[in-house]
């Protein structure tokens, strides 16, 4: 006798799975999940949200709530968070200023698989707002600091008496400093990272306030 094989078919929705779930459904592999540093370099509250494209690279819409991840104060340390992205590898960041309210910026960026980033939200003298998405790299030197140097404004930065000119959201190549209080000058004051330690590497967040916030890439 011949039996017939019956399958049963159970909605992704019984299974508590949205097809957003599925497409980072990797077997217990870590390869596509990374680890995102997200800064608050705008002296305003602000939300983050994390949004995977679709597998064919159209972008969701990110400031929906439910791709909240996170929410930091002006002046909050560095938070660490994970995320999992699809195979397609584009993730779209977005901020938006809570307080006051009204201010939002994203950007959508094809990452790599099993590396860290640094995410800052920033607000410029003029009140702009923006996002930017940068890879952690180290560049760790005996017995010195190893720093480069991220721009709210167009201005100059003075490290061991060479001025550079950053335009606004630029980044800086590394530099390597031995006084980490008399080194490094900005909108005519003396930068002082010396809450940092010798033979790490650090994202510097400048503006004409001058230090905003001290990143250790490590």
């Amino acid at each position: 006798m011949l039996k017939q094989a019956v399958g049963i078919i159970i909605p992704l929705t019984l299974l508590g799975c949205s097809s957003e779930d599925l497409e980072t459904t990797n077997f217990g592999s870590d390869l596509y999940k990374n680890n995102y540093y997200l800064v608050n370099a705008s002296g305003t509250e602000v939300a983050f949200h994390l949004a995977n494209t679709e597998v064919d690279g159209d972008e969701r819409d990110a400031s929906n709530n439910k791709y909240w991840v996170q929410t930091l104060t002006a002046g909050a340390d560095v938070v660490k968070t994970k995320h999992e992205h699809n195979v397609a590898q584009k993730v779209t960041f977005y901020a938006e200023s809570r307080n006051p309210a009204g201010k939002s910026a994203k950007v959508t960026e094809k990452v790599k698989t099993d590396k860290d980033y640094n995410v800052i939200a920033w607000q410029d003298s003029n009140g702009a707002f923006g996002i930017n998405v940068l890879r952690r790299e180290q560049s760790n030197r005996s017995g010195q600091f190893a720093v480069r140097f991220f721009a709210l404004d167009a201005q100059q930065v003075i490290v061991n008496g060479t001025t550079m000119t950053l335009a606004r959201a630029g980044i800086s190549e590394w530099y390597y400093i031995d006084e980490c209080g008399q080194d490094i000058v900005v909108a005519g004051q003396r930068l002082d990272i010396c809450q940092g330690s010798y033979n790490n590497s650090y994202l510097l967040v400048v503006g004409q306030q001058g230090l905003i916030a001290q990143v250790n890439q490590s």
